[in-house]
């Protein structure tokens, strides 16, 4: 019947967009390095990151931890000098960094940020959105991020900066 064969083409249809989810790969060179804030934690520096379209979400991470170390002992990820015009998705959830508390995309041509980039990660303590290509900041962008201490947005080309942004905070 029609009906059953419309059913059969929105499941096909469905199939087919299910699996051309976009997602990407990091490269993580792994170190112990200390911050004034954040003195003596286990860090991934993203090498060969593209983050180019708004919906990829993280597939895998490459890379050899030292020692005695694992995804769980990560505290900051830090990328700088990529491609990344939008918010990593998926670097807290499952199995890679599940304990990360600072953020840093330096130079990495980030166009813009949303409330709901933010969901992710609530145990951030810091983020360094410095050197982008950031315009505006809007309402609530920061609401889900309640333990947020630290933020850092210089030479950026901020316009527009809602009145609200840290009302959530």
């Amino acid at each position: 019947s029609t009906m059953s064969f419309l059913k059969f083409f929105k499941f096909l249809l469905f199939l087919i967009c299910a699996n051309q989810a976009a997602s990407y790969e990091v490269t993580c060179k792994y170190a112990v390095i200390s911050w004034a804030y954040l003195p003596d934690h286990y860090q991934c520096q993203a090498i060969e990151l593209e983050v180019t379209r708004f919906s990829e979400l993280l597939d895998s991470i490459k890379g050899n931890h030292l020692s005695g170390k694992s995804n769980s002992d990560v505290k900051s990820v830090y990328i700088s000098g990529q491609t990344c015009h939008y918010i990593p998705q998926g670097f807290t959830h499952g199995r890679f960094f599940p304990n990360l508390e600072a953020l840093q995309i330096h130079n990495s041509k980030l166009k813009s940020i949303w409330q709901n980039d933010f969901t992710e990660y609530k145990n951030l303590k810091s983020l360094y959105l410095s050197g982008n290509h950031l315009t505006q900041l809007d309402s609530q962008v920061f609401k889900y991020m309640p333990k947020l201490l630290r933020l850092e947005l210089q030479e950026n080309h901020l316009r527009r900066i809602h009145e609200d942004i840290f009302d959530e905070l």
